[in-house]
């Protein structure tokens, strides 16, 4: 064990577990800050204003929540009604029937709207044949 000078040891706050010699008394503490007063501890404007605002955005937010979760409850009624209208079932939904048209099974319209697209895809492209026929 090292053996410090005097000065030192008497300074140090730690009291050594091997040494008798030192023993400590409690002592009143003086403050060396000043006392503050109440108006010095509260949080400020900057505070009330950045608290002010989160506020808001989040009553924001749960409005627009609200708004499309009732937009959602809307839409699923609607396509309920459309279902049982048309007696479609499995949520495979016409698309586009007019008043004249009879009701179809949906996936016989999917095929027919694939053969009207790749209908035309051919048509365009044997007008572009054409014109590079006439051209050449």
């Amino acid at each position: 064990m090292t053996v410090l000078p005097e000065t030192v040891t008497s300074a140090l706050p730690i009291a050594d577990a091997w040494s008798a010699e030192t023993e400590t008394s409690p002592s009143p503490s003086p403050t060396d800050q000043p006392q503050q007063d109440q108006q010095q501890i509260g949080a400020g404007p900057g505070a009330f204003f950045a608290i002010f605002v989160i506020a808001i955005l989040v009553a924001l937010l749960v409005f627009d929540l609200v708004r499309r979760l009732r937009r959602m409850r809307y839409r699923r009624e609607a396509r309920v009604e459309l279902a049982e209208k048309y007696g479609v079932v499995e949520e495979e939904f016409p698309e586009g029937l007019d008043e004249d048209d009879e009701p179809v099974d949906p996936f016989e319209r999917k095929k027919r709207q694939i053969a009207e697209r790749d209908a035309k895809f051919e048509a365009r492209a044997a007008r572009r044949e054409a014109k590079r026929r006439n051209r050449g």
